[in-house]
């Protein structure tokens, strides 16, 4: 299976700058004689209010992306040159004992995450002008036909098919828990004055643990990863309609993001749509 995408971001109606940053790799290789087409996609949001937003989201997908393709895409690559005769390998070579590295995609993206968070932490604590400043992130890797997706905050990762629009993530919103309690229901948490207070961020504390969801995929399965000046913008079923019924994964971010302009801009919008072909 193969990998469609396209990725934009946008500031918005109201805010005066972009506190979103976005990014995409995709690996599309032959390796030892085996294709593969391997994803990455993350959003992160830099939490608004607080100093320098914008450093805090583009330092978390930095440290992140550097992460990812360090031990994850470059290990694709990895293998044995050295692979002759026991006899000849001792002659000549002093074997070393060789490191065990857990470079699943469920680990590749907790330990980027955490690195991210140890990064903005650091950041935060050298410069004054960055004291408070936080983030989300929404990560996956497509590998084949399985999805590995970490988050950490409100930013969020949709599966659509011909079933409808499934959100995947949880929000990590004193709102979502307070829907979980029965303190109020779903339609009141729309307009809780204290929907976007977050309980988990980067940057907020010093250990942080992302959720991790992992998911089998097939062919047309449409992925979405989006900030909250989307999902705050759009209700489901009008994302879910748009997806649908857009001709390229191109048209249906553009649409996407000026839907969320119509009905008020308040945030910035970031969009990633992701199709298994």
């Amino acid at each position: 299976m193969g990998i469609e995408y396209f990725i934009s971001t946008d500031i918005g109606k109201e805010r005066e700058k972009n506190e979103d940053s976005i990014a995409a790799l995709v690996l599309n290789a032959e390796i030892d004689g085996k294709s593969r087409y391997i994803g990455f996609f993350a959003v992160s949001d830099g939490m608004g209010g607080h100093n320098a937003g914008e450093i805090a989201s583009l330092t978390a997908i930095k440290e992140i992306v550097s992460y990812v393709n360090r031990n994850y895409y470059n290990k694709l690559f990895d293998r044995k040159y050295f692979e002759l005769p026991e006899r000849v390998y001792n002659y000549h070579f002093s074997k070393k004992p060789e490191k065990k590295m857990l470079t699943n995609p469920s680990n590749i993206l907790e330990r980027a995450i955490k690195r991210a968070n140890e990064r903005i932490i650091d950041l935060s604590r050298q410069n004054p002008a960055f004291f408070g400043m936080g983030a989300t992130a929404i990560c996956a890797i497509v590998e084949d036909n399985l999805v590995t997706v970490a988050n950490v905050g409100d930013s969020r990762f949709y599966l659509i098919n011909e079933d409808g629009i499934k959100l995947i993530s949880i929000d990590h919103t004193i709102v979502n828990q307070m829907i979980k309690l029965g303190s109020i229901t779903v339609d009141e948490a729309k307009n809780h004055p204290g929907k976007n207070f977050l309980y988990k961020s980067l940057g907020a504390e010093e250990f942080v643990s992302p959720d991790i969801f992992q998911l089998e995929v097939k062919r047309g399965d449409v992925l979405l990863l989006c900030s909250d000046g989307l999902t705050n913008m759009v209700n489901e079923n009008m994302i879910n309609d748009i997806v649908k019924r857009s001709r390229s994964l191109r048209m249906a971010v553009k649409k996407l993001i000026s839907e969320a302009n119509k009905n008020g801009g308040k945030d910035n919008i970031s969009v990633i749509l992701v199709k298994i072909i």
